[in-house]
């Protein structure tokens, strides 16, 4: 039997070792890097990292770190041992139409010959040619299949190059340190974003028309004073309440209250406007359905009842609930249980609700369209919300309270109202009522002109509204023709106010 050829043999232990050594610096490289990450601070200098311990690693006396920008353009991110201009010259030159034609990984001995090779011009007088790196190796830096960027190592010394097994290497670990940066990307991102929820989640906190109190209702007015006393007293007694008022008096407010006040502030307020919701879908959205219940219920969904379990639900318009709803909500309020759409079961439900309504209920009884029943059952405590006309003293305030909530919310400084502006707002008979009264005050903060106050010319023509809507209200005309007598009144109260002065008439809204 042949003996092994000694110089054979030795030159199999150094490849095999020299594999190892390849492979321990792979494992070294990835170990050190995800150490470096589980700082706080090491993903911030991300690149900077890679590019120092990619430059020792393979003994490289420069290199660089390019990220991807809009398109296929580089900016260098990180640069050490090699002046910034020389990587930014290659990053535009030379890398970006490589990337471009999937040309990386690249290793190259001579980087000017490969220049020239390529038609790229000579570096300009900016720096010199001198400065290019000798031998060049640049790899993509690619998550599946995304380029994020690339990275760069070369060599000055004549004859000192990279060898394929350099660029294997630097090929692998530029895959891990890809994966790396889009995670630590990732997190920064995701850093961002709770850092800027958090900021909205102190400004919720601080804001009082997101968590109303009391003191939303609390007015001059002695009539609101009363609510005030009445609605603090209802909240704690957890029974079922009615709120009665015209469209616009803040009847959602006064729920919201009552359900911060109460002994179920910790669960969910759930609104639902029973008029906006169609007939075919109102007992679903209410109660909920099974899969298949009914077409396009492709999967089970809980009802809203079921959603405020453990806090208050308030249904808004109640008056409009068709007739077989009304048992079915009859149902509810004595047994506290709901039966989804499709199903054969009743689930609990601990629920307090809130009725809300523009409607006369009793009338509405009597005529046959709300069953005597449940209005009984909904009326335990009944609150009475006041139209904005019955109370005047109250108009001012809330005008400038929502100036003053509205500027902060826009940036813009205005302080108040002129005495035309504010005679005007006393004025108008306000049918829309609160809302109303909030519209105008935002329609003339958003258009308003240059100055601290909103001007009387800064307003809405109220009185065209408020006759424009009395028209309408008892026009007999059809709907088009009575549009086109709103939309007179509204060109001829903006002519009259503006002298007959079309250009300024525009300008007023």
């Amino acid at each position: 039997m042949a003996r092994p050829d000694r110089g054979e043999a030795d030159r199999r232990i150094q490849n095999l070792t020299e594999k190892l050594l390849g492979t321990f610096e792979e494992l070294d490289f990835l170990h050190s890097m995800a150490a470096f990450l589980a700082r706080p601070s090491g993903v911030g200098d991300l690149d900077g990292y890679l590019v120092r311990e990619t430059v020792s690693i393979f003994r490289a006396d420069g290199g660089w770190l390019a990220r991807r920008g809009e398109g296929s353009e580089l900016r260098s991110a990180a640069v050490h041992g090699i002046r910034a201009e020389v990587a930014e010259f290659l990053n535009e030159r030379f890398l970006v139409p490589l990337i471009r034609a999937e040309g990386l990984p690249l290793l190259v001995d001579d980087l000017e010959s490969a220049l020239q090779h390529r038609g790229v011009e000579r570096p300009g007088a900016e720096f010199e040619g001198g400065e290019l790196p000798r031998a060049f190796l640049a790899c993509p830096l690619a998550a599946n299949t995304e380029v994020l960027g690339v990275i760069v190592l070369g060599k000055n010394s004549r004859g000192d190059a990279f060898t394929a097994g350099d660029q294997k290497l630097l090929t692998t670990l530029a895959v891990q340190a890809a994966l790396f940066i889009k995670n630590a990307t990732l997190l920064r991102r995701l850093e961002a974003e709770a850092r800027s929820l958090g900021k909205r989640v102190e400004l919720l906190e601080s804001d009082t028309t997101a968590r109303p109190d009391l003191s939303r209702i609390q007015s001059e007015s002695p009539t609101m004073r009363r609510l005030a006393d009445q609605v603090e007293s209802a909240a704690a007694s957890g029974a079922t309440v009615l709120l009665l008022g015209e469209s616009g008096t803040g009847k959602s407010l006064v729920a919201r209250i009552l359900h911060r006040r109460s002994a179920r502030r910790g669960g969910p307020f759930v609104e639902v406007n029973c008029g906006a919701i169609p007939a075919g879908l109102i007992e679903s959205e209410l109660f909920g359905h099974a899969r298949g219940a009914f077409t396009g219920a492709g999967r089970e969904r809980a009802g809203l009842f079921e959603e405020a379990h453990g806090g208050t639900i308030l249904l808004d318009e109640v008056a409009d609930l068709p007739p077989e709803l009304q048992v079915k909500l009859l149902s509810v309020i004595e047994q506290h249980r709901v039966r989804r759409v499709g199903e054969n079961r009743d689930r609990n439900v601990d629920v307090r609700i809130v009725a809300a309504t523009n409607a006369d209920l009793a009338a509405a009884v009597r005529a046959g369209r709300f069953r005597e029943d449940l209005f009984y059952r909904l009326n335990v405590i009944t609150l009475s919300i006041p139209p904005l006309r019955h109370r005047r003293e109250d108009i001012l305030p809330l005008a400038r309270r929502f100036l003053s909530e509205l500027a902060r919310e826009t940036n813009r400084r205005v302080t108040g109202f002129s005495p035309a502006a504010e005679e005007a707002l006393l004025e108008h008979p306000w049918p829309g009522n609160v809302r109303e009264l909030r519209n105008v005050v935002e329609r003339s903060l958003l258009l308003k002109g240059a100055g601290a106050l909103v001007e009387l010319g800064d307003l809405p023509p109220l009185q065209a509204l408020s006759s424009s809507a009395k028209r309408l209200e008892l026009s007999k005309e059809p709907l088009a023709n009575a549009v086109r007598g709103y939309e007179r009144g509204l060109i001829v109260a903006a002519l009259e106010r503006s002298g007959g002065i079309v250009a300024r008439a525009a300008h007023l809204g």
